[in-house]
């Protein structure tokens, strides 16, 4: 607890993402810690977050993804619930989390020096990500149900080329109209959204019979050279061999001969900043790599780190 403590006392930045109240219980809490250093950032990441009946309670992405009613309102209209292909809430977590340490630090310089706490949960991220369901739902009282890759305007949604599904984003008036007039079917254009919604059937009926007469290739390439949003649906492998991706570099390798990883490639950061790009310079690292670094910045002699390890507090 000392170690923590005197590690707390100098930090920028406190991370956790124990049940809420452990550390409390161990003298670790915001409390005590912003005692010790008032600027302190501290951030506590858990399922439920630190208040209210459900906080002690434990989960991940799947049990958020459940619990939350994502999984309920995904599939395929068969009643079946069905999860994300990726850990959303677990990526969205904590990329909510590093929003709000950047959030808390600049407020910091603004407001004087003074830290804060910052409480994540994952069900308010996973309700987040989930917010335009949820804001209709209160407005109206109509849960969102299993629509599979249906949408409320049929110029929005899959359908089946010659040799693949192609997904197609007409999403506003003026990108419907383009697409209607690509197809050569003016007399399906609509001049407002309660149009299009009365049209669903007839205008879902009309595009599966035309997009099916052509490969998903060629949709492809006709429909965005007329500034009408669509892909041919990819696996994985294929969209990370697009030119695009390469392009923004997003996904780097590891150029490391001594690491057990070395050529790793791994994807890098979502954005690009124009003097400071993202890379990757450091393999992987084992817990506790920076450990004696840590403590000897922290005060700690040779030997009094040897008493740790030989005590099993640190490795």
């Amino acid at each position: 607890m000392i170690m923590h403590t005197k590690a707390g006392g100098s930090a920028d930045v406190f991370v956790e993402n124990y049940r809420p109240g452990a550390f409390d219980a161990l003298g670790l809490g915001y409390e005590e810690m912003s005692k010790l250093n008032p600027k302190l950032i501290y951030c506590s990441i858990s399922a439920f977050g630190s208040n209210g009946p459900r906080r002690e309670q434990t989960a991940y992405d799947n049990v958020i993804q459940s619990f939350s009613g994502m999984m309920a309102m995904t599939g395929h209209g068969d009643g079946r619930p069905l999860k994300s292909g990726a850990p959303v809430v677990d990526y969205a977590t904590g990329t909510t989390a590093a929003f709000a340490i950047s959030t808390a630090l600049f407020q910091r310089e603004r407001e004087g020096g003074k830290g804060q706490f910052i409480d994540v949960s994952m069900l308010d991220v996973a309700m987040i990500l989930y917010s335009s369901h949820l804001t209709s739902y209160m407005w109206n009282g109509k849960h969102p149900e299993q629509k599979g890759n249906v949408f409320p305007f049929a110029s929005i949604g899959c359908y089946e080329a010659a040799d693949a599904p192609l997904m197609i984003a007409a999403s506003n008036l003026a990108q419907q109209k383009a697409l209607w007039i690509a197809l050569e079917r003016e007399d399906m254009i609509k001049t407002n959204n309660n149009q299009r919604l009365d049209g669903h059937a007839e205008e879902a009926a009309t595009l599966a019979s035309i997009i099916k007469t052509q490969t998903a290739d060629y949709w492809e390439t006709f429909l965005n050279e007329k500034r009408v949003p669509a892909s041919r649906i990819r696996r994985m492998e294929e969209a990370l061999a697009d030119p695009q991706v390469a392009a923004r570099n997003a996904i780097q390798t590891l150029n490391d001969p001594n690491s057990q990883v070395n050529g790793l490639k791994v994807p890098v950061s979502a954005f690009n900043l124009s003097s400071s790009p993202a890379q990757v310079n450091t393999a992987p690292q084992p817990i506790g790599a920076q450990s004696i670094e840590l403590l000897k910045e922290l005060g700690y002699s040779e030997q009094d780190i040897a008493n740790m390890r030989q005590q099993g507090t640190t490795n």
